[in-house]
């Protein structure tokens, strides 16, 4: 694919794709292991005070940015810069990160003040209520915070592009063409049900060709008009709010009211996230392959259509097979092999609920619930705009 530089490894070294997935893995584990340990310790930060509690959130919040960092530079600098996709200086990623932090830590920080607030005044009901809005909140602004975090800046396409735009069954005024300097961006369709708008990479126009181009506009627009995306954001959400409910219920020291009962219900609230890590890959998998199908119209598309995979998973994943226990635990799109399988296949992938990028949905959404995985999985440690839009297919 023109314009992404070759990894730069030599053959005994780990690829770029494992790199990824054992930083992943570490990261993951760190956090899921620290919740568990918070659980089982359950220390006391703060008094009745809502200052009080408040200060000691921060404190929290400032000290998973400080434990996350050492992940970040790996994932966003380290690994990249060895396989030559990173920024051009570490001065460069360090002023995306900074950005990214400040977004990340707001939400973080304003959402758990909010929470404690409410908690303090109208009781945990209430408070509940406030993180439940938080989630639907991040739905609404995650288009914008994907741009400020990726310093993003709209660009206008030419003619050719804009007649691709309508030949693939979008509207002009749904699509936002982004120059975002990250090379595993993809966009994604953002917003809320009804005002729902696709962002898409600049990169698209200048290194796939027109047909490779179209295809993949038309399989975003399946994506919208199937209902599969809305599923995929409906499931994620239900997800998060029960996973907050259920921690509230059974967790014992979980609580909206206090920095401590915060910090345990954010505790509960990883754990229930990595349960999700482990789950909801299934059914996103089965999703992509669907869309797959309705995206080809004809058997003479089929080569197109392969063709456009492996240029967009050349700069995301760059696997085209895995071993199978990888790819049923560790990612939510399948290996474009399998995909290639799938859409050969006479056989129904699957029917009835397909819930698009339904895993991606819940690592954003999972904000709400103050998870500490959100930042930590393979496909974005270290790159603050896949914090907000993960890759995806």
């Amino acid at each position: 694919m023109s314009g992404v530089a070759s990894p730069k490894h030599h053959p005994e070294q780990l690829s770029w794709a494992d790199s990824r997935l054992r930083l992943g893995q570490t990261n993951v584990g760190f956090w899921t292991l620290m919740a568990v340990g918070l659980l089982i310790w359950s220390p006391s930060l703060a008094g009745r005070g809502l200052l009080e509690n408040a200060v000691a959130w921060s404190l929290c919040v400032a000290g998973f940015v400080v434990l996350q960092l050492p992940f970040d530079v790996v994932g966003g600098w380290s690994i990249p810069s060895r396989f030559g996709r990173g920024p051009a200086t570490i001065r460069d990623w360090r002023r995306g990160w900074i950005r990214g932090v400040i977004a990340h830590s707001t939400v973080s920080l304003l959402g758990g003040w909010t929470v404690l607030s409410v908690g303090h005044l109208w009781g945990e009901g209430a408070a509940l209520v406030s993180m439940v809005v938080l989630a639907l909140g991040l739905v609404a602004i995650q288009g914008g915070m994907a741009r400020w975090m990726g310093r993003a800046t709209f660009y206008t396409p030419k003619e050719p592009t804009r007649r691709l735009v309508r030949d693939a069954g979008l509207s002009l005024g749904q699509v936002d063409f982004v120059d975002v300097s990250e090379s595993g961006f993809v966009g994604a369709w953002v917003g809320m049900p009804g005002r729902e708008r696709l962002m898409v990479p600049k990169r698209w126009i200048t290194s796939l060709p027109e047909a490779s181009l179209k295809m993949a506009l038309r399989r975003r627009a399946w994506a919208l008009n199937s209902g599969a995306r809305g599923q995929g954001m409906a499931v994620a959400l239900a997800f998060v709010i029960l996973g907050i409910g259920l921690v509230l219920a059974v967790v014992p020291d979980a609580g909206l009211t206090r920095a401590n009962g915060l910090l345990m219900t954010s505790a509960g609230f990883t754990l229930w996230s990595f349960l999700g890590l482990l789950t909801l890959p299934s059914l996103s998998r089965r999703a992509v392959m669907n869309i797959d199908r309705m995206s080809v119209t004809g058997a003479h598309e089929v080569a197109l259509f392969e063709q456009t995979i492996r240029a967009l998973d050349s700069v995301q994943e760059d696997e085209e097979s895995r071993p199978v226990w990888v790819e049923r635990i560790f990612h939510p799109v399948p290996a474009p092999n399998e995909r290639f399988r799938a859409l050969r296949s006479t056989a129904v992938v699957s029917s009835g609920l397909m819930p698009y990028r339904v895993t991606r949905n819940m690592l954003f959404t999972s904000w709400a619930g103050f998870s500490w995985l959100s930042r930590a999985v393979h496909c974005n440690c270290g790159r603050p705009v896949l914090w907000a839009i993960p890759p995806g297919d």
